[in-house]
């Protein structure tokens, strides 16, 4: 893959939810099930499930909401619910779950439909209910996706025989107009991935499949049934699921958890005010002091709610720093990153 940057999701702690009207009781239960999207979008839904915890706190939302208001779209009306992102980094350190933060890598969607002896691969502007309903999942989890074009350009580089195939380097190669840091393929099926027992048996039986590439891993699952909206939304959970326990990070209590790093090519004060905007925004760094300046190289001292490899990964992820020199020893215990700025 090319180098780009990590997406920023933004809206990680606001959820969003249509209700019949503005009363109280519809105002509570929407609130409840806002707060359960901002959950999952940060723990997965796995921990969601799982934790006593958060279950707990899902019967008390209010206290972690800061604000909602009411919105119309195409004649529904919608609660938007933003929650105190401090309150519920909190809990989740109480319940023991991992975060995943606000940079993640954006993912090229190599969808193929199966109908028969017939595989088509289904572009971004395709009319099929596959695509909205694919974004609509990936938007409950956080994750930034799109769909290929398949135009021209598209269509030279990739055939359905590399999407079903699920060749990874021609995939890459075509994904890199998508500034993509991963990539997923997933194939909807009534013939070819069903064994002909099962077809058998259920005329309207289907298989759906995932494959992930990212950071150099590999990962897939497999699921059946009749529902094309119910299966793509089992392959978008499992998508997520596998990219939560890759990327997210536990909380840590421990006295002194902190690491400092060197940003060079800091040579403005335009561009330390950029920085230092930018180390802040980070989810798992609660503060940023400057400790020295040397020339354009600037030494921060980051206290971190997290370990000092999963902020370091974190950095790498980001399109701002690029990595310099090995880690520089200062004194004999002491290890400082050093980090060149792109902005």
């Amino acid at each position: 893959m090319a180098t780009v940057n990590a997406v920023q999701v933004d809206d990680l702690y606001q959820g969003q939810v249509s209700v019949p009207s503005q009363s109280s009781q519809s105002r509570q239960q929407a609130v409840r099930d806002a707060f359960r999207q901002v959950l999952v979008k940060i723990a997965g839904s796995e921990s969601v499930a799982s934790s006593s915890t958060l279950a707990s706190a899902l019967r008390r939302p209010d206290n972690y909401l800061s604000q909602f208001s009411y919105a119309q779209q195409e004649r529904q009306t919608y609660l938007i619910a933003d929650f105190d992102q401090d309150k519920v980094n909190l809990l989740l350190q109480k319940a023991q779950v991992g975060i995943w933060g606000k940079h993640r890598p954006l993912i090229t969607v190599w969808f193929i439909e199966e109908q028969g002896n017939r595989r088509s691969i289904i572009a971004d502007s395709s009319p099929e209910p596959v695509v909205a309903n694919f974004k609509e999942q990936a938007s409950m989890y956080g994750l930034p996706v799109n769909f290929p074009l398949m135009d021209l350009t598209d269509a030279m580089e990739v055939s359905s025989g590399d999407v079903w195939g699920r060749f990874q380097q021609p995939l890459t190669q075509a994904s890199t107009r998508y500034n993509s840091e991963a990539i997923v393929v997933v194939r909807l099926s009534d013939n070819s991935l069903l064994d002909s027992a099962k077809k058998q048996a259920d005329s309207q039986a289907k298989a759906i499949d995932w494959t992930l590439f990212v950071n150099g891993r590999r990962a897939s699952m497999r699921y059946e049934g009749n529902d094309n909206t119910e299966l793509v939304t089992q392959a978008v959970n499992g998508i997520a699921q596998s990219l939560y326990e890759q990327n997210s990070y536990s909380v840590s209590t421990e006295a002194n958890n902190f690491t400092k790093i060197e940003i060079l090519n800091v040579d403005s004060m335009s561009t330390f005010k950029d920085v230092k905007t930018f180390l802040e925004s980070l989810t798992q760094v609660s503060s940023v002091q400057l400790v020295s300046v040397q020339g354009s190289t600037m030494l921060f001292n980051l206290s971190l709610l997290s370990s000092e490899a999963a902020i370091k990964q974190a950095l790498k992820l980001e399109g701002k720093l690029v990595e310099g020199s090995d880690p520089l020893e200062r004194g004999q215990s002491e290890q400082i990153s050093r980090f060149i700025w792109k902005g």
